[in-house]
């Protein structure tokens, strides 16, 4: 399947929660990535971040999000570029926007990282299963029941002061 959407893996499948060494097979490019199979199969937008043609690219106006559903008692932190109906296409499913911060591509690809990370490395399971979430994204929900609202506000706040401060150095 990665090879079909456009990347040669270097290492053996190593599962759907990490990230998969490969190398991007479009001429022009070429460069090392590491996807999320589940990612690349959920968003049809290509394994590249940098030259795919869908998706956000690391120069691109984005933004990072965070949204709930009341009912599903969940939290997301997802990304998108400015300008696209992802944010609309989650709040037609029962999600609510609490917060967005516009930045790069690149910038918000890391904050987002930044914030799956913190919450497997609380050992934190997915706020909903994938049947709950049409158009993908169920992988960077977290149960409202074993992390705040407030907590996650948090988790998101620290990792744009991070990633900011990071990159401006």
């Amino acid at each position: 399947m990665l090879r079909v959407a456009g990347a040669e893996p270097l290492e053996r499948y190593p599962g759907i929660d990490v990230r998969w060494p490969a190398r991007c097979l479009n001429e022009e490019c070429g460069k090392d990535i590491t996807p999320f199979l589940d990612s690349v199969k959920n968003a049809r937008n290509g394994p590249c971040r940098y030259c795919g043609g869908y998706g956000i690219k690391a120069e691109d106006n984005a933004l990072v999000y965070l949204m709930i559903h009341s009912t599903c008692n969940a939290a997301k932190v997802g990304i998108a570029k400015s300008g696209s109906k992802r944010i609309l296409l989650h709040e037609s499913t029962g999600w609510v926007l609490v917060r967005t911060v516009p930045m790069s591509g690149r910038q918000a690809r890391l904050v987002e990282e930044s914030v799956m990370h913190q919450w497997r490395k609380l050992n934190l399971p997915y706020g909903v299963p994938p049947s709950k979430m049409p158009y993908a994204g169920y992988t960077e929900t977290v149960s409202l029941t074993l992390r705040s609202l407030d907590e996650v506000a948090d988790d998101l706040s620290r990792a744009v002061r991070e990633i900011v401060d990071h990159l401006a150095r």
